[in-house]
């Protein structure tokens, strides 16, 4: 009975102590499939006598309903094809790109969208041995997003790349009050780890921890972004040559 006794003094001492109990990790997103996903490009050239070159690519794919290219770009038309969802609908987009040899004018073919909580860019081969292209690797790309609050004021994010070919990482900006970027200061508030990688579900993480208590006091202005990147190794094979996907985590 007294062994008892002093087992039950030391759990109520325990539960009593104001000591902080660990946090743990919870789900801001699932571990799911990009909003952005190709369903075919195809690429027509043009070429004149005089050297200059014209090049004509239409994107079938899909992206959220209130994806829209930024910025303004009068070689490109966008536009709604079919609704597959509430969330996600079916687009087509036209862009002419040309190059004029006397004057070496030239733009990259380059499509930047936004959808407010994130960005997906994508460029372009007019030079690839495929006129169409169906198939595309970065189909399979999923991302989740768990977060973690601490006593100390600090926050902390896992970003989980699913079925995926790529690395994931943290795009951090630190502003005063002012909108100048502080580059040297933001190691004060903002740390990652180096990428990690989970062979049962074939998945690669990365976490950071953000002291958010401190950039409020201090009057700062914060950024958070998830990205990664897919390109091709070998240039000419594809009519894509690559994409970044963007994602907003955190804004204070």
């Amino acid at each position: 009975m007294e062994i008892v006794g002093k087992i039950e003094l030391v759990l109520l001492i325990f539960f009593n102590s104001g000591l902080p109990a660990k946090s743990q990790w919870i789900t801001e997103r699932p571990l799911q499939d990009i909003s952005y996903k190709f369903g075919s490009i195809s690429r027509y050239v043009e070429m004149s006598p005089g050297g200059d070159r014209k090049a004509w690519f239409t994107i079938m794919m899909q992206a959220p309903n209130n994806a829209e290219p930024r910025p303004s770009d009068p070689r490109l038309t966008w536009m709604r094809v079919s609704n597959i969802n509430s969330a996600v609908s079916f687009f087509q987009a036209n862009l002419n790109n040309t190059f004029i040899k006397a004057t070496k004018s030239y733009s990259i073919p380059k499509i930047w969208l936004s959808s407010g909580t994130d960005e997906f860019s994508f460029q372009m081969n007019e030079v690839s041995t495929q006129e169409t292209q169906t198939q595309f690797k970065g189909n399979s790309c999923q991302f989740g997003v768990e977060k973690k609050e601490s006593v100390d004021g600090k926050t902390h994010f896992k970003i989980i790349l699913g079925n995926c070919d790529s690395i994931p990482y943290f795009y951090a900006q630190l502003k005063n009050e002012n909108d100048k970027l502080l580059f040297r200061e933001l190691s004060t508030y903002f740390s990652q780890t180096e990428e990690m990688a989970s062979q049962a579900d074939n998945t690669k993480y990365r976490t950071c921890t953000v002291d958010t208590l401190a950039i409020v006091e201090a009057g700062l202005s914060f950024k958070l972004d998830f990205t990664f990147s897919i390109f091709n190794e070998n240039f000419g094979d594809d009519v894509l040559e690559g994409f970044m996907y963007m994602y907003n985590v955190l804004t204070i």
